[in-house]
């Protein structure tokens, strides 16, 4: 009906809007649903029906566009009609578990992205793990073979999470594993694989996938390649046998806790290999600028690091000099590292080292580079001949108005998110339904300190939760 303009549940004026209306006859919507199958996705009160009319529609568009579920647009259908349902409460976490399809959307919202962050429907999203750590312990437990199937069968799995469970566990760990042909492609992108386990205890996960100690198998480090990173995986991979690609995954991943990235720095197996791996892949600037200075102190050659920091990209070579946290380092890395720098990056550096220090150690810099003063730019040689540091401040002021990826702007790509050690946790909603549940009392307490308090972080919030519990600030009496 709506050709290529529906493509990826398309936002259809009208017929859209058609179907988030409750009072739509029963007939009518069957009709749109028949003719424009993404209505299924815009009902306002989602509830079970909906998710069965989904999975319908699935199956319709899959016959018409090939390969659709993979459009990172259908996975954000999905998980925004689980969360409007959630929050209006016309669908439970249950639900959800048992209907909604496909399992790897339903599995992407059980974990917190980050840590301080209240999102949207948190308490039920909260719910939504609980539910899944109910029905894998019930159907799983700790059993390493079926939690190895269950891994791998999620990498092609379509259906419901349920279903993926349930049927996992009725087939048992060999008739339910995949044949190799069906995964070669699935086993770069994880992700339904990373949150599942992460649900896992912790000493499943640290034998699942592997055939005993030695350097991590294929799938194991795709999983540490992806997102969230359970601490069982995380451990296998720090275990002295788990071999460099490990490490390498590990710091190459832009949500490896920080704690973790610490702990490599003195990776006591291959400290010069793994620093020379984390200086080149660390998202976190301060890490990367770690990673160089115990480089310089152990006696690493700077022909080695240079040999890294030329492939780093400017915008990270400019957040490793930017790290310098005194002028005399500033000054030092701009000469060794200043010829990977383009004319407005150097340029931001040296108005902050003129800043600090004056011109003089701007034209030694510039006077480094390849070709000199000929490279330096125009704002460099003005003050070289007017012998101050304003052309230097007003060319890096003017940069600085200017978007440039990772430098003047978040660079999506260069991002640093790391996410909670256990991913799986919900603290702050775990807390309340521990100490306010079902107390309306507390419930009084708790929104007068609120209002006491003003804004508070996630984890002020979980203190304050606790402090209400164990009766902090209880009312007097007489108070509401």
């Amino acid at each position: 009906m709506a050709g290529d303009r529906g493509r990826f549940l398309g936002r259809v004026a009208g017929l859209d809007e058609a179907a988030a209306r409750e009072d739509i006859p029963a007939d009518v919507r069957h009709q749109l649903l028949a003719s424009y199958p993404q209505a299924a996705w815009h009902v306002g009160a989602p509830d079970v029906t909906t998710l069965r009319r989904i999975a319908t529609a699935v199956e319709t568009l899959r016959d018409r566009w090939d390969g659709f579920e993979e459009h990172p647009e259908f996975g954000t259908a999905v998980s925004e009609l689980i969360i409007r349902g959630l929050s209006l409460g016309s669908l439970t976490a249950a639900d959800v578990i048992e209907h909604a399809v496909p399992a790897s959307a339903v599995l992407d919202l059980t974990w917190r992205r980050t840590a301080d962050d209240i999102l949207p429907a948190a308490r039920g999203r909260a719910d939504l793990a609980e539910e899944l750590r109910a029905l894998l312990d019930r159907r799983l437990g700790d059993d390493v073979p079926l939690w190895t199937a269950l891994l791998v069968r999620s990498f092609i799995w379509t259906g419901t999470v349920a279903e993926l469970i349930d049927s996992t566990a009725v087939l048992g760990p060999q008739q339910a594993i995949p044949d190799e042909d069906e995964l070669d492609e699935a086993a770069e992108d994880v992700p339904s694989a990373n949150v599942l386990l992460a649900f896992a205890r912790p000493h499943v996960g640290l034998e699942v996938l592997s055939d005993g100690p030695g350097e991590l198998n294929s799938f194991e480090l795709a999983l540490l390649e992806g997102s969230p990173l359970a601490p069982g995986l995380v451990a296998r991979a720090l275990a002295d046998d788990a071999g460099f690609d490990a490490r390498r995954a590990l710091a190459a991943n832009p949500v490896t806790p920080a704690a973790i990235l610490h702990r490599l720095l003195h990776d006591p197996v291959d400290p010069i290999g793994t620093r020379l791996a984390m200086l080149y892949d660390v998202a976190d600037p301060g890490v990367r600028y770690a990673a160089l200075e115990m480089l310089e102190q152990s006696g690493t050659a700077w022909p080695q690091i240079l040999h890294f920091v030329e492939n780093m990209g400017e915008a990270s070579v400019y957040q490793l000099i930017a790290a310098a946290p005194t002028t005399e380092r500033l000054h030092f890395l701009l000469k060794k590292f200043g010829r990977y720098l383009g004319p407005d990056t150097s340029l931001l550096l040296y108005g902050r080292l003129a800043a600090e220090a004056g011109p003089e150690p701007v034209w030694d810099a510039a006077m480094s580079a390849p070709n000199g003063l000929e490279y330096a730019g125009s704002s460099v040689r003005a003050s070289m001949a007017s012998g101050d540091i304003e052309p230097l401040l007003a060319g890096a002021g003017a940069v600085a108005q200017t978007d440039i990826p990772g430098v003047t702007v978040p660079d999506p790509d260069l991002a640093y998110t790391p996410h909670p050690d256990d991913p799986a946790r919900w603290p702050l909603e775990n807390a309340v339904r521990q100490h306010l549940d079902n107390d309306a009392h507390r419930w009084r307490i708790m929104v007068r300190r609120l209002m006491e308090a003003g804004p508070l972080e996630y984890a002020q919030l979980v203190d304050l939760v606790e402090a209400v519990g164990d009766g902090a600030g209880e009312a007097a009496e007489g108070e509401p």
